[in-house]
């Protein structure tokens, strides 16, 4: 700790009380290997797994405890601040858990991997079952106050290893010297809880896209070079109404492939797989898929009259369903992709005398945000 504060002293120009001291232990490290073993044993798999063994080495903490504030240090009935302390002055005094320096419940975050590895023939139990876990232990660490940061950490030791036993026992620390208190910890997927709603709605409404997404069972594989006599017959009569704006025209393959998307499209209920290797025109092909949805939106738009596309249903204003299911949302594992495809979305495509009188829902528009400042006129008195 000494040659910590030491250290800090020396690169910062600003007085040490005018930081905060962080903490973060990641507790019940176990590698990734150990888990695996626990899976084979739960389900007695049988088969050889030797070389799958040898990339299984990565670590993982079965939870992260995290203390923030002004720090000081105790010795008997003696405190000292952390800006004055001194290894050679203070040789017996020791970090303490105090009202300056704390561990906060918010804090606490604990693994679902040991947790689940633990009680895997339950493995569907619901995940509120593993938050109010989480949420329990984190309540009784909470009230652990005026004892050494060492000793809350085998109480926090015990207190988990009573709800499931922890796959490793060694620990990590890390500390930091902050001006705000920053109390992003990631542990566990942010995805978790996005999977969770999937599944209970999965529960009461079956999805057809998820079914087919799920079984790996395509109904049609289209190979461009084995089908083409095929492919020139619904060629033109699938052929769509627009493109996107742009100076070149796509290929054949290419645009066979925006037909058949935008010809299933019209279910809102289907998944379209294109495998292509690297530059031969996916992102290219992705921005007419888009010109043809919002073509296919404005075409059913153009069927309604101007009362049919909004209505008011006891004061709220609710789209027309035939108005619904052409959103589009890119996605990818890499951020390029996406950049490459909202970049070049036309800026200029329209012409500027449609823009100054265009009017998309102004009404509606108009009213919602005169409704949002009113409430944070209220909130404000």
């Amino acid at each position: 700790m000494n040659k910590f504060a030491t250290k800090i002293k020396k690169i910062l120009d600003d007085p040490l009380n005018n930081y905060y001291i962080e903490i973060i232990i990641q507790g019940g490290i176990y590698t990734n290997k150990i888990l695996f073993e626990k899976i084979i044993d739960k389900f007695n798999i049988t088969e050889k797994l030797e070389d799958f063994y040898n990339i299984l080495n990565a670590e993982y903490a079965s939870f992260v405890l995290k203390f923030n504030g002004k720090l000081n240090f105790k010795y008997k009935n003696e405190i000292i601040k952390f800006n004055e302390f001194n290894l050679n002055d203070h040789k017996n005094f020791i970090p303490i858990i105090d009202n300056n320096f704390t561990f906060d419940k918010r804090n606490f975050y604990l693994s679902t991997a040991p947790w689940i590895a633990n009680d895997i023939e339950n493995i569907n139990l619901p995940h509120h079952v593993f938050i109010d876990l989480s949420q329990s232990i984190a309540n009784e660490l909470s009230s652990l106050k005026d004892i050494s940061i060492s000793y809350f950490y085998s109480k926090a030791i015990k207190i988990i290893n009573d709800n499931f036993p922890l796959l490793g026992n060694k620990f990590r620390i890390s500390m930091n010297l902050t001006k705000t208190l920053n109390e992003n910890v990631f542990l566990n997927s942010f995805y978790i809880q996005d999977l969770v709603n999937i599944l209970e709605n999965y529960k009461e409404n079956k999805f057809h896209t998820i079914d087919k997404y799920l079984s790996n069972q395509p109904k049609q594989r289209i190979d461009m070079d084995k089908n083409q006599l095929e492919i020139l017959e619904n060629y033109i009569d699938e052929l769509s109404l627009s493109s996107f704006a742009s100076k070149f025209a796509l290929m054949y393959s290419q645009q066979f492939a925006v037909n058949k998307i935008l010809k299933i499209h019209k279910d809102h209920n289907d998944i379209y797989s294109i495998n292509g290797p690297p530059g031969t025109g996916k992102t290219t092909l992705i921005k007419d898929v888009i010109a043809g949805i919002i073509t296919q939106r404005a075409i059913e738009l153009s069927k309604l009259n101007y009362d049919e596309i909004i209505k008011n249903e006891d004061g709220i204003y609710k789209l027309n369903e035939k108005l619904k299911g052409y959103e589009i949302l890119l996605c990818s594992s890499n951020n390029k992709a996406i950049e490459n495809i909202s970049k070049e979305l036309p800026k200029n495509a329209i012409n500027c005398k449609y823009i100054e009188d265009f009017d998309y829902f102004g009404t509606i528009a108009t009213r919602f945000l005169n409704k949002k400042m009113k409430q944070k006129l209220k909130l404000g008195a």
